[in-house]
């Protein structure tokens, strides 16, 4: 049968117009889709902060494995970072090198953190809205790490994986978590994360200041709140009824420091100043210092965590004899036996520690002093200090201090948490 020409233009014609209608929609759909999805590599650092610090790539050993120094190295996925005993280290995500960082992770004692994924969206944030935005997954194999995430200008998807749950945080805010053979330890300080344990379909939410303790037998378990033993920690109501204020200056020193108090409008959360400026100045400290008076005798865990940003020093490290820093946390206590003693913690934002400072203090040793990012909030929290402190039976006092010469220091809160 012989095929009318008028038929077979009509059947070319709406197959050029089926393929047209096909081009117009599909490849603009395409090209939104591919720009809304295409990622590519984030930027990942990881520096020391006190102790020892090791990273290595999937295709070496751990006997293998580089040391990091303070200034730090380039991180990238599938490495894997270690923190040594009583070690400190950070890792820093950001969009590319030379950007801030979004995501801070704070590495402590023993932790060993692998980054399975760490993407960005490859075009500007105007043409992803519909993308998941930054993507980080880091397998935590044991040890405790907080994750800092305060920019919510960037969408970004934060996953952390054990072998007993995965947590997954989509909100900025502060989180720890702790990962043993037995379980995963998450708390929620800020913002929101939603837990999934193995054998179970439901996911758990924790939010706000809130503790749970998963594992692949009993699921989530959410755990009473630790009883803090510092009073107005978060500087809510003036000092003066629960702090004492002392300042010294060496001989012939005529600037004192000073500490004020405030109360962050967009936050409502109060914060400390210590300042001590002018040029050229000498030696001084500036402290707040706390009447305790609590026996912990019988109690399972006792541990500082303190949020703060070194603002200006003056005074490299903590001086020559690692006694001066910008930030300084001492606990006096009484032990069993009836002597006074007294844990001292430091912290510092510039200069390279000559010797084998800062994980030494020369003139009566008590514990490593961290270096941190200047102008950084920050967060720290000590290992268990009634294991490391042995015999400790009652907290006499705590005191901040800030110790040197030109300084600004601001705390944001301390607390003493104890457990049963």
């Amino acid at each position: 049968m012989k095929r009318s020409p008028e038929r077979t233009a009509w059947t070319v014609l709406f197959a050029a117009l089926f393929v047209c209608i096909a081009l117009s929609v599909g490849v603009p759909a395409a090209t939104i889709g591919y720009i809304n999805n295409a990622t590519e590599n984030a930027f990942m650092r990881v520096s020391l902060q006190s102790g020892i610090l090791k990273t290595y790539s999937p295709i070496e050993a751990e006997s293998d494995a580089r040391v990091v120094d303070l200034a730090g190295r380039e991180f990238k996925e599938e490495h894997t970072v270690v923190a040594g005993d009583r070690s400190v280290g950070l890792l820093t995500f950001a969009q590319r090198d030379g950007v801030t960082p979004t995501l801070r992770v704070q590495l402590y004692a023993n932790a060993r953190v692998q980054a399975l994924r760490a993407r960005v969206p490859r075009f500007r944030p105007a043409l992803t809205a519909a993308s998941t935005g930054d993507e980080l997954t880091l397998e935590l194999t044991e040890g405790r790490i907080d994750v800092i995430a305060l920019d919510s200008s960037r969408p970004f998807r934060l996953q952390i994986k054990s072998t007993h749950a995965v947590a997954v945080v989509t909100t900025p805010g502060v989180y720890t978590f702790d990962a043993t053979p037995l379980h995963l330890l998450v708390q929620t300080r800020e913002g929101a994360a939603q837990i999934q344990t193995p054998n179970s379909a439901v996911s758990q939410r924790l939010q706000g200041d809130q503790l749970a303790l998963f594992n692949a037998v009993e699921g989530a378990r959410i755990l009473a709140p630790a009883n803090n033993l510092v009073r107005n920690g978060f500087f809510l109501s003036t000092l003066g009824r629960d702090w004492q204020f002392s300042t010294r200056v060496g001989e012939g020193e005529t600037v004192r420091g000073a500490i004020s108090r405030f109360v962050d409008p967009s936050s409502g959360k109060g914060q400390v100043m210590f300042e001590r400026v002018g040029n050229p100045l000498g030696w001084g400290r500036t402290t707040l210092t706390q009447t305790v008076g609590e026996n912990v005798s019988g109690r399972s865990d006792l541990r500082l965590r303190i949020v703060f940003d070194i603002l200006e020093q003056d005074l490299e490290v903590c001086g020559g004899e690692g006694t001066e820093c910008p930030l300084l946390v001492r606990i006096d206590f009484q032990t069993s036996d009836g002597r006074d003693d007294y844990w001292l913690q430091g912290f510092y934002a510039r200069g390279n520690p000559a010797s084998n400072l800062p994980d030494y203090v020369r003139s009566n040793f008590k514990g490593n002093h961290i270096a941190k990012p200047l102008n950084t909030r920050e967060v720290f929290e000590s290992e268990n200090l009634l294991q490391q402190l042995g015999n400790l039976q009652t907290i006499t006092s705590i005191s901040l201090y800030a110790e040197g010469h030109g300084l600004r220091t601001r705390v944001r809160s301390v607390e003493l948490l104890l457990r049963n």
